[in-house]
């Protein structure tokens, strides 16, 4: 019997992955001495079972859940067999295959380990259809018959200029407080919390600091806390984006990141529901732009995980763009919003709690500056169009800009609504619903409705032409 035909064990390093999530059952056996305190022998010898038992039940759980998931590679595709409580045979075609994650960190590179996740468009939004832990050799033959053994090509590989911008832009103090907190935690624990509590005071001692000399000593520690936490946000972004390129490979794009946590995407073309082009007030500023894509049936790629290009100058992004994903994304015709309804961007209405938001926004004057100077900015830029082949909407997600280039085949519904102050200025807004595992939905606000009328009608034109 051919090889390639029998159902195989994915990699042991799973048994150790299986293990964390029930890492609980320690706990509990842990907090049992604590509290129950056995004094007797006949105590101490039952806690001990007890205990054993915990210890026993995950090995055996985690084994028998090693043992249950296999997988085998032919000509149809990824078949998988897995009997947990329920037995499950399901079959992945090449052809139907979506997305592949491949994802390798510190320790599983140890092992000579790394996990592949695979999606279709019928997948669910909160898990893949199928992963498991592979060894490096089975992974890239796997790789291959999915792309084909098609080559490289089209390669795009970011500067590290480009990734420190796009660390710095996209950085924040939580992000880097979230991390800090369970470091300075375990630290405590190896070293001792008093040997910690001089190490966390001397990185935070204000005396010398520039800031003491405008702030009273309070307000100056919390400016060393905030800019610590960034800075460390930007250090782990860095590492988790640094190296990042992205090529064709066939049918797919393949997009590789990461130093110390690799992480690896193969998404197909022809699933891509829209190409992404984001700034913010300050990549404005710089002349810079990112872009990023979304995906039929993988909605675990949302955020950064789908970056496609790095920040780079607006020529240097359309033309990979392009190359990429053979998407042009110049605009033949656009229209942008009417220039008398700048207020409605920027018009807060508050109602009976204005008098409430309104100190908010005192106490908080730097933010409301900046929010109010991106939604001028927003105004300005947002937008609808027509590309070759597709529809771009450009509007604003929070503090970002953001382009959507969406092929026409994708688009499911355009909408048009107007409310009664609308109606006076002869403005709507463009509403385009696109392929997505769910609702998902683009706004341009405050557009000239007569022409927006116009080029959606070309938008009808042309769709039915294709």
């Amino acid at each position: 019997m051919n090889e390639d035909y029998i159902y195989k064990k994915t990699h042991p390093y799973a048994i150790l992955t299986h293990m964390k999530l029930y890492v609980i059952f320690i706990v509990l056996s842990v907090l049992q001495q604590i509290f129950l305190k056995p004094q007797g022998i006949i105590e101490i010898i039952g806690s001990l079972g007890i205990n054993a038992l915990y210890v026993f039940s995950i090995l055996f759980y985690t084994i028998y859940l090693y043992r249950g998931f296999t997988y085998r590679i032919d000509e149809r595709g990824i078949s998988v067999k897995s009997s947990v409580l329920i037995k499950k045979y399901f079959t992945l075609p090449y052809d139907k295959i979506q997305t592949v994650t491949i994802r390798r960190d510190i320790i599983s590179a140890i092992f000579g380990a790394v996990k592949i996740s695979a999606d279709t468009a019928a997948g669910s939004g909160k898990k893949y259809d199928a992963e498991g832990f592979f060894s490096k050799k089975r992974a890239k033959n796997m790789l291959n018959i999915i792309s084909k053994n098609n080559e490289e090509k089209n390669i795009y590989r970011s500067n590290i200029v480009n990734i420190i911008l796009m660390s710095v832009f996209r950085s924040n103090p939580i992000t880097g407080l979230l991390f800090i907190i369970p470091v300075i935690y375990q630290t405590g624990k190896i070293i001792g919390s008093e040997m910690t509590e001089r190490i966390v005071k001397g990185s935070l001692d204000i005396r010398n600091s520039l800031f003491t000399v405008y702030f009273s000593p309070a307000v100056s520690a919390l400016i060393a806390v905030i800019m610590m936490c960034w800075m460390l946000s930007v250090l782990v972004f860095f590492l988790r984006y640094a190296r990042f390129r992205s090529c064709r490979i066939g049918d797919f794009i393949k997009a590789s990141r990461g130093i110390l946590n690799k992480s690896i995407i193969f998404t197909k073309i022809s699933g891509i529901s829209a190409i992404t082009i984001d700034r913010t007030f300050l990549m404005s500023i710089l002349g810079i732009y990112s872009s990023g894509f979304y995906v039929i049936g993988s909605e675990k790629l949302k955020g950064d995980k789908s970056i496609l290009i790095a920040p780079e100058k607006e020529d240097k992004i359309k033309n990979n763009i392009f190359l990429l994903t053979d998407i042009n994304t110049d605009e033949i015709r656009s229209v942008y919003t009417e220039k008398n309804t700048l207020w409605s961007y920027i018009y807060l209405p508050f109602g009976k709690a204005g008098e409430i938001l309104r100190v908010a926004m005192i106490l908080c004057i730097i933010l409301f500056i900046w929010w109010t100077v991106f939604r001028i900015f927003a105004h300005k830029n947002s937008h609808i169009g027509l590309c070759n082949n597709s529809f771009s909407i450009c509007c604003y997600k929070r503090l970002t800009l953001k382009k959507y280039i969406i092929p026409y085949d994708k688009i499911q519904y355009i909408g048009m609504t107007q409310n009664i102050f609308q109606r006076r200025k002869g403005t709507c807004n463009i509403k385009v619903y696109m392929y997505s595992e769910k609702k998902s939905v683009h706004i341009a606000r405050h557009i000239n409705k007569s022409a927006a009328e116009k080029l959606l009608s070309d938008v009808i034109r042309l769709e039915y032409k294709m």
